[in-house]
């Protein structure tokens, strides 16, 4: 999990897809035991990293701890949050 954080600081990693809102949590804790809490928050924040989320229980939670959020899908599924995830890398790049 320290490499993930450490390697989406870095730029290392273009997108990053929540399933559930105890992730967000998680994530959040390990990063600020390890003193990397703010560094995660900015590059969350940034053009850089596109967050998406599997539904609106995910959404909310990262929204309440200020993390933007680029994809929800329609319908709260990990299939339609990959195929969204999919649709809005390819028109970023284009």
């Amino acid at each position: 999990m320290l490499q993930l954080i450490e390697d989406l600081a870095g730029e290392k990693i273009n997108a990053l897809a929540f399933t559930s809102q105890p992730q967000v949590g998680n994530l959040l804790e390990i990063a600020a035991k390890a003193s990397k809490e703010s560094p995660l928050r900015e590059c969350l924040a940034s053009s850089s990293v596109v967050v998406a989320s599997v539904g609106p229980v995910c959404t909310r939670r990262l929204k309440n701890e200020g993390i933007k959020v680029d994809v929800e899908p329609d319908h709260p599924h990990m299939g339609s949050m990959i195929q969204a995830l999919a649709e809005y890398l390819q028109i970023q790049e284009s």
